[in-house]
């Protein structure tokens, strides 16, 4: 579980240090105290907080719709 405090030093990590180089994001959090490892880091990231991520339902064209629709 990652707390705000947390996820909010892992914003500013990536906009310091840029994305993708997991593992000195990991060191710089670590240096200030927050013990995650570069794939934990990668996956906030990725899967959470990244500024274009899209959230929310998928809409009636997306890759599932056929699925949704029972065929």
């Amino acid at each position: 579980f990652w707390s705000t405090e947390e996820s909010d030093m892992l914003e500013l990590a990536v906009r310091e240090v840029g994305e993708g180089k997991w593992a000195a994001i990991s060191r710089r959090l670590a240096g200030l105290g927050v013990t995650r490892d570069p794939n934990q880091c990668r996956h906030r990231w990725n899967k959470v907080l990244r500024p274009n991520l899209k959230k929310g339902c998928w809409d009636d064209g997306g890759p599932n719709a056929k699925i949704a629709n029972g065929f």
